[in-house]
């Protein structure tokens, strides 16, 4: 997920578009877009840090679909890591289990790249490609400066190698960061090596305050579909934290009227525009918060923690 803190340049950047953003809330252009749907991002591990097992993973699918509403079903899961704790292997069978679709991410960082791509190769020669939505190699990479367009774009080629034409994967391989940095920093070298990009936009950690928060949104959108012209395109993360004390001196207020009105704002806009989205996310992760220090980053989700939804969900 994008946090503190964005460049001073984006930010410039991004706040003089968005005063010439989306009038009525219509996308001109229009990404190329696949199928509507929607779903959540999820944390990689329990609550006290702890790998979840098969049936943890069934339950916890479980209870995102719960949260579907007249407007949304929500069946489709965004996870970050295929490695740590069996991840894939696991999720691919909880996945088989309840019906959702898992957009499956391969880490970089680290040098996790080989083990990441080693386990998602592994779970899709056991358990096929019907749980598979997508995968996403790297997340961010670009924005926070890990590696250079051309990098990336040879991790992309070398997962597509191994999950497409070595396994036979007929499933959508591509990448997520921000969309101010796929604009910005010559990054067509990694929108032609993917199949799919997967846009992240956060209106909180760009200084936007409620009222403007969904034009912020659009304009990333727009300002993508003119980028990447027809490969398609999902919003991969976007949401609102409900409480967390400030940690960045350009960012929103994190409040659960706040995080309300930008679900209803932006979730419902995206649904009715059928651009297909992952919210950020579910349900709060307080193991991100560290003693007595309450980051925003804990607070990210519709629910809590043991599933209390914090507001109607219904567009």
């Amino acid at each position: 997920m994008l946090f503190p803190s964005f460049l001073s340049l984006f930010l410039l950047f991004a706040s003089a578009l968005a005063r010439t953003g989306s009038p009525n809330g219509v996308l001109n252009p229009r990404p190329n877009t696949p199928s509507f749907y929607s779903g959540f991002n999820l944390g990689s591990v329990l609550p006290d840090n702890t790998c979840r097992t098969v049936s943890q993973w069934a339950d916890e699918f479980r209870r995102v679909q719960s949260l579907s509403t007249s407007t949304n079903t929500f069946n489709h899961i965004k996870l970050f890591t295929a490695s740590k704790c069996d991840q894939a292997s696991l999720a691919a069978q909880a996945a088989l289990q309840t019906g959702v679709k898992v957009w499956q991410g391969i880490w970089i960082g680290g040098g996790l790249f080989q083990q990441d791509l080693d386990a998602l190769a592994r779970a899709i020669q056991e358990y096929g490609t019907e749980w598979l939505a997508g995968v996403n190699v790297g997340s961010e990479e670009l924005y926070r400066g890990d590696l250079k367009p051309e990098g990336l774009a040879g991790y992309i080629l070398t997962a597509k190698d191994v999950l497409q034409g070595q396994l036979g994967a007929d499933v959508p391989i591509g990448t997520a960061d921000t969309w101010n940095t796929l604009v910005g920093h010559g990054a067509r070298p990694v929108i032609e090596a993917s199949d799919i990009i997967m846009t992240n936009a956060f209106p909180f950690w760009e200084a936007g305050s409620p009222h403007e928060a969904l034009t912020l949104l659009q304009t990333g959108i727009q300002e993508m579909a003119k980028m990447i012209g027809d490969t398609p395109f999902v919003l991969g993360e976007t949401g609102w934290p409900s409480a967390g004390e400030q940690v960045e001196v350009r960012q929103g207020v994190a409040s659960l009227g706040n995080a309300e009105r930008y679900w209803h704002d932006a979730a419902c806009w995206l649904t009715r525009e059928r651009v297909p989205f992952y919210w950020f996310e579910a349900f709060d992760e307080p193991n991100k918060s560290w003693g007595n220090y309450e980051h925003p980053e804990a607070n990210f989700g519709v629910a809590t923690v043991g599933g209390e939804l914090k507001f109607s969900l219904e567009c």
